[in-house]
């Protein structure tokens, strides 16, 4: 594991150089993959992958994102991975392949149709997303859980000490929708 110099990911087969503080998605950006992704901050969860092999730093809280089945599989998103030494990733490009067939099939206009009813369903998918990590559609009766996460229960051991704590400024207050 190399902490200070750069490390090398593999995606998809292909290996790149990633600086000690360079995310996985802003290394393969510069090196011209055809990566997905949107909103480059862990927001959107348009950027996972499946890391295969090595450990990453996540520069963010990633579980409000993604489900348990894929935590447990090693899902990351790489807009906020930074590679702890070498890492083996891959990235599903199943949205380039379907432009692809709509292009093959009937041309620009068929291409630009899937990509207009992609990027339709991208957006209400962001705003479902939105609702539900803000709480505007969960169950205020049902309390918010924290998964898999060192900096939440770091938060709350900072909150019982007297410090403020993210959990309790972001915990739903009783009587509140």
């Amino acid at each position: 594991m190399s902490r200070g110099g750069p490390n090398t990911a593999t995606i998809n087969g292909r290996p790149i150089a990633v600086g000690p503080r360079e995310t996985l998605l802003q290394a393969a950006r510069r090196e011209g993959l055809a990566f997905p992704h949107g909103c480059r901050v862990g927001g959107c969860a348009t950027c996972r992958c499946l890391l295969v092999e090595g450990r990453v730093r996540e520069l963010t809280e990633t579980a409000s994102l993604l489900s348990d089945e894929e935590l447990d599989r090693g899902v990351i998103l790489a807009c906020q991975a930074v590679p702890r030494g070498d890492v083996r990733v891959e990235v599903d490009a199943m949205s380039l392949v379907l432009v692809a067939a709509a292009f093959a099939l009937s041309g620009w206009r068929g291409a630009l149709f899937f990509t207009a009813c992609a990027a339709w369903g991208k957006a209400l998918l962001e705003i479902v997303n939105y609702m539900e990590h803000y709480g505007m559609v969960r169950d205020p009766a049902t309390p918010v859980k924290p998964r898999r996460s060192e900096r939440l229960l770091a938060a709350a051991a900072n909150a019982r000490s007297g410090l403020p704590g993210l959990l309790l400024q972001c915990a739903p207050r009783a009587g509140r929708p």
